[in-house]
């Protein structure tokens, strides 16, 4: 798009007025962003390769992760006293339009989508206790001193339970299990749930998600759901917890759902190939927490590419490792054994307050080393 090449010029005719520094002055041209210094906080004092101003072509905002600044590019020009001819006010307002017209960027699939069809938690509770059909039954809230009880308190090192539910899995006349449940739920309203054995052999285990569609279907009594519905409640089901954070604040968005538990604000996915397309807008600040594996840390590294805060696996285990007698053997140690937060809350109680994790995220390139 000709008013891009425009924008970018534009952007460094500011940056040549505001920064001295000429690693500040260099704008990194990505796909679908500029990257550069943020010319209104003046971004990093200490590091002048840091570059944490954003200017996004899907929706046309400015973002900074440094001083927190989110506006309009318009705005942003204003702000910078900078003109811009019509035909590219033209082509932003235009992008502008299409993005907030996008079938589902967050606006749709969070504040103006009514969930009028939402189901209830005792609805479902009764509908599965009393029907034998669903192949699960004695759904409840978690018993400490059941199997699964003692899974979440002991093996899993989880303090507070009520934010799981256990049931008896029955999946033929032949098998019955004990399963974990987890809610992805608000109060009363329940948008969908998983469960899980307890078998800790990985050919024994097995995990069955049912969004919100597959809880819907459990009441054919009920008014159809339409394509649309199925499309967006769906959605939101494999967000846990989405129903209870403060899109005000910072969202930090983790692979799992047992991870999120030990961190505030936050949503856990059901793996890293959840479509939470819809959370990608600049006007919800999110970030992300992937698990310390293979495919967790290839997804940390896309997702700073394109400009997300991300947390830092490697430069946080080489801080702990610090703390012993052979920080190298235990780095190595660690980076085998945290596989995720669930580990490390295994390890140390209450890890984001005691480990302070919030110094661990970045939004800089120049970070793909310490992941």
């Amino acid at each position: 798009m000709h008013s891009q090449q425009i924008i970018q010029d534009k952007i460094q005719e500011i940056l040549n007025n505001k920064h001295q520094n000429r690693l500040k002055r260099q704008i990194v041209n990505y796909p679908n962003r500029l990257n550069f210094a943020c010319p209104i906080c003046g971004d990093s004092k200490k590091n002048a390769h840091k570059k944490r101003g954003n200017v996004y072509f899907k929706n046309m905002r400015y973002k900074c992760f440094n001083c927190g600044v989110s506006m309009s590019l318009t705005d942003f020009f204003k702000e910078m006293n900078v003109n811009l001819d019509p035909n590219t006010l033209l082509d932003i307002n235009k992008q502008i339009d299409e993005y907030k017209h996008s079938s589902f960027s967050s606006t749709t699939a969070i504040t103006d989508f009514s969930l009028d069809k939402i189901l209830t938690l005792s609805e479902l509770t009764e509908r599965l206790n009393t029907n034998i059909q669903y192949k699960i039954f004695d759904f409840k809230p978690i018993d400490e001193n059941s199997r699964v009880g003692k899974y979440l308190k002991i093996e899993r090192k989880i303090p507070d339970l009520s934010k799981f539910y256990q049931a008896i899995y029955k999946p033929n006349d032949k098998y019955t299990t004990p399963v974990l449940v987890n809610l992805n739920f608000s109060g009363n309203y329940i948008l969908g749930f998983q469960i899980r054995n307890l078998n800790t052999s990985k050919e024994r285990r097995f995990y069955k998600i049912y969004n919100f569609e597959d809880l819907y279907n459990f009441f054919p009594d009920k008014e159809p759901l339409t394509e649309e519905e199925k499309v967006r409640y769906n959605k939101l089901s494999y967000c846990y917890n989405i129903l209870n954070v403060d899109f005000g604040h910072v969202i930090t968005l983790f692979e799992g759902y047992i991870d999120s538990v030990f961190f505030p604000n936050s949503i856990g996915l059901v793996g890293t190939n959840t479509d939470y397309s819809f959370l990608l807008d600049e006007s919800i600040d999110v970030r992300f927490f992937f698990d310390n594996d293979y495919a967790g840390l290839k997804k940390t590294r896309e997702m700073l590419m394109k400009g997300y805060k991300v947390f830092l696996w490697d430069k946080f285990l080489h801080d702990l490792a610090k703390r012993s007698k052979n920080p190298t053997l235990m780095y190595y140690k660690l980076k085998k054994e945290l596989t995720d937060l669930n580990k490390l809350a295994q390890r140390v109680p209450n890890p984001y307050k005691k480990l302070n994790l919030e110094q661990y995220f970045s939004v800089d390139s120049l970070d793909l080393l310490n992941i």
